[in-house]
């Protein structure tokens, strides 16, 4: 506990010094999506941006890893290795119920062993008595609501982290009092990283759900996500960027058919199965508005 303190008041201190500096430092850390080779050679030459930067990123994954912790009532999670994803020799972990906010575990284990995975035999009891320890096969999230000030600081700490943005938007929307709070969030989100496709396809979202059903600008909202795409290699996208990709393709179609634009609709679903064929929000659209065979 003690540890904590001190590590959380350090992170104060270099939050205060890191607000001193940012407006000397921002102008050299206000690089693009995608850099040209000079101006990533220009970026590493200038000494605040390099070691500010880092100091910004490390700060805000401290900050995330503690919200995940928490999240998880202290049980440390690592990847699966190549070995254990082959063999199906690691318990994974996979949520109970479907809880908006919280990120999906995909080749996820914990990193102390199930028992029933676990080679050690009384040392790995021992291990499961004395730390936090659950077995995370189907399991769900303590109130996130706690957390909430941790994805404030993040992304004060860093205003590119998107990840803070967007995961910390959803958890206050969870909230209906929160609602114009978490658009205002990403707002916020928008701001700072004005091309990011994940932060429009979960404005997308929020828009579209619950009571606000707020369609017109929900298309907006997809529409710019996509158009944000043109500026990049898609080769390029991460998987979270992929992901937001077909969200927005999908808010996009469900925005149109609850407007009734039903032709525009069908435009969007046809143009969302070519990038993913598969995607059952496009297919299902298509289908009841007896389109499909043509799409296809």
């Amino acid at each position: 506990m003690k540890l904590e303190l001190t590590v959380l008041g350090l992170c104060a201190v270099g939050l205060s010094l890191n607000s001193r500096l940012a407006a000397q430092v921002r102008p050299d850390l206000a690089a693009p999506t995608a850099m040209s080779v000079s101006q990533q050679e220009k970026l590493e030459q200038v000494a605040s941006a390099s070691l500010f930067g880092q100091f910004r990123s490390n700060m805000s994954d401290f900050l995330w890893l503690k919200v995940d912790k928490y999240l998880h009532r202290g049980v440390d999670m690592r990847g699966l290795t190549k070995e254990e994803r082959e063999h199906d020799s690691a318990q994974r972990v996979q949520n109970g119920t479907a809880e908006a906010g919280n990120r999906e575990h995909t080749d996820e284990t914990t990193v102390v062993p199930t028992a029933r995975t676990d080679w050690r035999g009384v040392l790995g009891d021992v291990e499961r008595d004395i730390k936090p320890f659950a077995n995370m096969g189907s399991h769900t999230h303590r109130d996130p609501r706690e957390a909430l000030p941790l994805f404030r600081l993040m992304t004060w700490s860093n205003p590119k982290f998107i990840q803070g943005y967007t995961t910390g938007a959803v958890m206050m929307a969870r909230q209906k009092q929160s609602k114009q709070q978490a658009l205002a969030f990403l707002a916020e989100g928008l701001r700072n990283n004005p091309d990011s496709v994940e932060i429009e396809a979960t404005f997308a979202f929020l828009l579209m759900k619950g009571e606000a059903r707020r369609w017109d600008e929900a298309v907006d909202h997809a529409e710019r996500g996509l158009a944000a795409l043109q500026k990049r290699d898609l080769r390029t996208l991460s998987d979270d960027e992929r992901g937001a990709w077909q969200d927005c393709i999908r808010w996009r179609v469900l925005a149109y058919r609850n407007l009734g634009r039903s032709q525009q609709a069908i435009q969007a679903a046809q143009e969302g199965l070519r990038q993913f064929p598969d995607d059952a929000t496009c297919t299902k659209l298509l289908k009841d508005m007896g389109q499909y065979k043509k799409a296809l």
